[in-house]
């Protein structure tokens, strides 16, 4: 009999030891590994002809986008202007972040369906990395998040623009 209670809480032991190592919660919903940023402030509606929702497989996305390959840096304001919108027809979220000369100098946050920004702010790296006027290469990263669960999405997108730095 003893040696039988003996295993019995050896097990348990080692059940609630594993259960710890794998960091179960009960009762608590899991955070994603990428969790979505914020909604950005500067997102307003988009205006679009109403072309209804893209069709999305089950455990995919589905996203159009509408943006111009020109975006201009002001030096002088510390700011980005571009223009990405992420339309109504998209079921998934976006954000997009700015690489010039191959530092991440600005980033956006969520995009909702249905909404476009036409500014961003440079970040630290930024101000501190862009100082020569005039044009270079520069390229937009398009970060998907599901509107469900706010999980990033595996799948990215890069889009090469032009960069016109001014004062």
């Amino acid at each position: 009999m003893m040696r039988k209670s003996k295993l019995i809480i050896t097990i348990t032991s080692i059940l609630l030891a594993a259960l710890m190592l794998t960091g179960c919660k009960w009762g608590k919903k899991p955070s994603p590994d990428y969790p979505e940023p914020p909604e950005d402030s500067n997102a307003e509606t988009f205006v679009e002809t109403d072309e209804g929702k893209l069709d999305k497989n089950e455990g995919g996305g589905a996203v159009g986008l509408t943006y111009q390959t020109d975006v201009t840096v002001s030096i002088g304001s510390g700011s980005v202007g571009l223009f990405f919108a992420n339309p109504s027809r998209s079921v998934d979220n976006l954000s997009i972040v700015l690489y010039v000369d191959g530092f991440r100098v600005a980033e956006s946050g969520v995009i909702q369906p249905g909404n476009q920004i036409t500014t961003l702010t440079l970040n630290e790296v930024g101000t501190r990395t862009i100082k020569d006027l005039g044009a270079r290469e520069g390229k937009i990263l398009v970060e998907f998040y599901n509107a469900e669960t706010n999980e990033k999405a595996v799948v990215n997108t890069e889009i090469p623009v032009r960069v016109i730095v001014v004062n």
